[in-house]
């Protein structure tokens, strides 16, 4: 927020497709999982 720029945190698969669904090339998404194989974070990475 002291930049500027709004930020969202997302725990929930899907809030989190509905979210990827409106990005634009100008945003950033960062994604975290344990495995690196969660369907549901790997699937809104995509």
């Amino acid at each position: 927020m002291r930049i500027g720029k709004s930020s969202s945190d997302c725990p929930d698969i899907h809030l989190q497709m509905s979210f990827v669904s409106v990005m634009t090339q100008e945003d950033l998404a960062i994604f975290v999982s344990y495995c690196g194989e969660t369907k549901g974070i790997v699937t809104a990475a995509k």
